[in-house]
Formats: structure tokens, C-alpha cells, sequence
């Protein structure tokens, strides 16, 4: 055949449907995109913004961010990862940063994060904040198995395992790139 003579039909060019099948494929693209934005959210991505100044410098109050929800579906959380948590008692997420992994033994003091006899490097705190150990931390703890600790990166103003305790891997919903 002669690509001349070929007859093109523009997409979604809907001038031959009937009316009544027009408005099928009408609803069944509504459905798939209401569908497909429901999966998305729940499983893949999620939006949120930042409350509070506990992840500061990092994140700041009023800050949007994207939370991949598939990531530790993949892989597990590490030390340094900027986490999304369900915390049972509190009603919305909260943002942390992972300091210590299931196993490790974890002490605050002098003003540093010790894991397992080593002081912790962390560029991503402001200079000159102190790091106060807490009811929880002010004494070596070994993190019990499917469990992490997180501190927020503004130490002075930052609700966290220093005081809650470890997180139960359960209720690590998401992971924020940065």
C-alpha cells in the first residue's frame, strides 16, 4: 500500500464512536485515573509539608516535600535516612532522621552521638547546637531487633527516640530524599 493513500486516524479522535459508547470510555478513564491516583498515593508517593523546626537545617516549618512509600519496600532503612513516621500516639507524620540500626549500641553524650563505641559524624546539624541525651539515651542502649532510633536534626527542639525510644520498623512509613 501506498503510504499516500494511508488513512490516519488522530487520536483520540472519538467522531465515529456512538454517543452511548462516547460516554463508556468517558467513565472508564475517569475510574482508571481515580484508580491509578489512589494507588499512587498509597503505595508509591506521597506529598506532605513540614510542621515544626525539629529536622532544622534540613527541612524547615513550612517546607513541601515527596515521601517515596515504596522505597523500604525495597530496601531497609539506614543510618542517615531521612524517615516519615506513624508514631501510635500522635495523630499525624513526623520526619526524623535515622541514627542507629537494629543491633548497634547507641549513647549520648558530651554532646555526641555514639554508635557502638564511635562517634557519629554528622554534617547535617546547625554549629554550635548541643545535643542533649534524654531520659531514654543518656545511658548505652542496645537497639532491639526490627527497631531504629531517630533524632531530629535541631536537637535542642526535637521530640525523638531521646525520649520515646526506639521505633518499631512497622511504623516507618516512608522515606524523604534529600
Amino acid at each position: 500500500m501506498n503510504a499516500s493513500k494511508r488513512q490516519w486516524r488522530r487520536p483520540f479522535d472519538y467522531s465515529n464512536v456512538p454517543r452511548r459508547e462516547r460516554s463508556y470510555i468517558l467513565a472508564a478513564m475517569l475510574l482508571w485515573s481515580v484508580l491509578s491516583f489512589i494507588l499512587i498515593s498509597t503505595f508509591v508517593l506521597r506529598g506532605a509539608e513540614v510542621v515544626g523546626p525539629s529536622m532544622r537545617p534540613t527541612l524547615h516549618d513550612g517546607d513541601r516535600f515527596i515521601m517515596y512509600r515504596w522505597t523500604f519496600h525495597v530496601r531497609e532503612p539506614a543510618r542517615g535516612d531521612i524517615v516519615a513516621l506513624r508514631l501510635p500516639w500522635f495523630d499525624d507524620l513526623t520526619v526524623k532522621r535515622i541514627v542507629a540500626l537494629p543491633g548497634e549500641t547507641v549513647l549520648v553524650s558530651n554532646n555526641s552521638v555514639m554508635v557502638d563505641h564511635h562517634t557519629l559524624h554528622e554534617p547535617y546539624i546547625a554549629p554550635g547546637s548541643y545535643t542533649m541525651p534524654g531520659p531514654v539515651l543518656g545511658r548505652p542502649l542496645k537497639v532491639p531487633k526490627g527497631h531504629y532510633i531517630v533524632l531530629g536534626d535541631n536537637r535542642e527542639q526535637s521530640y525523638d527516640s531521646r525520649t520515646f525510644g526506639p521505633v518499631d520498623r512497622s511504623w516507618i512509613v516512608g522515606y524523604v530524599p534529600r
